[in-house]
């Protein structure tokens, strides 16, 4: 009997062997994984595997890491080759990486050359604080071009750099953005420095002159016109609507409203766009908007003889939290933070054949003020205040835009044409599948707001979806996961508050209740 059970064990433990040999082998032709976060942050994006798949030569990453690296980082090592064993199973034998410890294996100076530092980080050793020098980054290299990431402390936009990375080496050409001058514009070198610095890991960014120029270069696929402030001449229109025309793409970031909180003044703007925009069935309405979801500024408070600062809601600060669920640019964004904001006025889409897009609206509890505006920080709001809901604050629109200039001559330039563009004399009438997105702010992108890293995603991804270069989206609104709490009631609030408080030990002494009926219950039946 016992020779029979040893013989019954030993070829369970074969079969279980030869099974587990079975799904080994399997494994190795197969890949999957499974990712049940929210936004699945572990996983590759789509477009991520789409670039690996497409690879048509060999790409080689170069991880310069210290095999001993103090907590919190240390765990950033394992994470990246988990990762980059993942970009590998779509890649093949075009994607190579290798791990290599700069100071055991002797190559600091390889990967100084790189552009790799070794970075000090403080940790607690033998009872005492002791500053540890570790190699922290990787290289990219593909043919003769070479791209590096020279420090990896933060994990949650990794994929995003290394896709990002990737494809700018392995395509041909880098797209271009202008950025439209001369009216007083947020400037590049001054108010944008930040987008700039950010926007050109992956495009050439350019300022633009339309005084001096024939047409607008074939080489710009966007085009942005941000806060200006000054009226723009009818041959600089010009240009854009043709732009425009020839299927290009336009970003305008509007200010109908001058506000400045240190000085307590706000004053309407008209930068003389009104007619250009309204031929394409959309405006920016001369109003301020406001709304109970909103952030918070700094006032200064008095009690007695003492002054402090405190922190005060600020309903001209508002925090857009409704998005389209659809469009590229917002779908997956929580939040993004505007100053001073002004409404889309939609009259007009219906009857124009163009698609548009609501991207982003205000709270249900918002409103509207009309000059004369009062930007008092202690001022006392009430309820009638927020007398509207969901207000559009930034659109997308789509399609075969009409010629401003469609039946009038066209105009001339007061400058002389310094940069002529091959093309330029060819006049239409009729766009080919153009893109406008449009905001009723241009303040929330400058460098003073963008410390709330939303707004600068969700500048990044209004780039992509204008150049048509939309892969890179997905990944990068994984990054994103604030998510405010809803707007309600003071009365709604209450009773939240006091479920959270009551509910549970609630539900415990009911269970308790219903328990102790039924053991009394039972007792009686067995007296019985």
């Amino acid at each position: 009997m016992k020779k029979k059970l040893t013989i019954t064990g030993i070829s369970s433990i074969v079969v279980i062997v030869v099974i587990l040999l079975v799904l080994n082998l399997i494994s190795v032709n197969l890949f999957g994984r499974l990712d049940l976060t929210d936004g699945k942050i572990y996983s590759l994006s789509q477009s991520s595997k789409d670039l690996m798949r497409s690879l048509d030569d060999r790409v080689t990453i170069k991880c310069y890491f210290s095999d001993e690296i103090p907590q919190p980082y240390n765990a950033n090592a394992r994470y990246l080759k988990d990762q980059l064993g993942e970009y590998k199973a779509y890649a093949g034998k075009n994607l190579n990486y290798v791990y290599i410890d700069p100071v055991k294996e002797g190559k600091e100076q390889e990967a100084r050359s790189y552009g790799i530092p070794a970075v000090p980080i403080q940790t607690l050793a033998r009872d005492k604080m002791e500053v540890k020098n570790v190699y922290m980054g990787l290289a990219v290299l593909f043919g003769d071009k070479k791209e590096v990431i020279p420090v990896i402390q933060n994990t949650a936009s990794l994929e995003y750099e290394i896709t990002r990375t990737i494809k700018k080496l392995v395509h041909r050409t880098t797209p271009k953005v202008g950025f439209v001058t001369g009216h007083g514009e947020l400037t590049l070198d001054k108010d944008l420095t930040y987008i700039s610095k950010v926007l050109s890991q992956e495009y050439e960014v350019e300022p633009l002159n339309l005084r001096t120029m024939s047409a607008i270069p074939t080489d710009i696929q966007t085009i942005y016109v941000i806060g200006p402030k000054t009226k723009f001449a009818d041959y600089e229109l010009y240009l854009i609507d043709q732009f425009l025309m020839r299927g290009g793409k336009v970003g305008m970031l509007i200010d109908k409203v001058n506000a400045q909180i240190q000085q307590g003044t706000a004053l309407p703007a008209d930068p003389g766009l009104d007619p250009f925009m309204a031929n394409y069935g959309f405006g920016v309405s001369s109003n301020m908007l406001i709304d109970a979801q909103c952030a918070s500024v700094s006032v200064q408070q008095q009690q007695g003889q003492f002054r402090f600062q405190t922190a005060k809601e600020y309903p001209f600060f508002p925090k857009i939290i409704e998005f389209s669920k659809t469009n590229l640019i917002v779908k997956d964004l929580q939040s993004i933070n505007m100053i001073y904001a002004s409404s889309i006025d939609t009259t007009h889409f219906g009857s124009s054949g163009l698609n548009y897009d609501v991207l982003a609206r205000t709270s249900k509890q918002s409103g509207a003020q009309v000059p004369p505006y009062n930007i008092d920080p202690y001022r006392q709001w009430t309820k009638i205040d927020f007398n509207q809901k969901s207000v559009p604050v930034g659109v997308a629109i789509t399609g075969n835009f009409r010629s401003f200039f469609a039946g009038k001559p066209k105009p001339e330039s007061d400058t002389v044409i310094t940069q002529t563009v091959a093309g330029s004399d060819t006049r239409l009438d009729q766009g080919d599948k153009g893109r406008i997105v449009v905001w009723g702010d241009a303040d929330f992108v400058s460098d003073q707001v963008l410390r709330d890293q939303t707004n600068l995603v969700m500048f990044q991804n209004m780039t992509d979806w204008l150049s048509e270069d939309e892969g890179l989206i997905s990944i990068r609104s994984k990054d994103v996961s604030q998510r405010p709490l809803k707007v309600v009631e003071d009365s709604t609030r209450s009773v939240v508050k006091f479920l959270n408080i009551l509910l549970m030990p609630l539900l415990v002494v009911l269970f308790g209740v219903a328990r102790w009926q039924i053991r009394k219950q039972n007792r009686r039946r067995q007296l019985v």
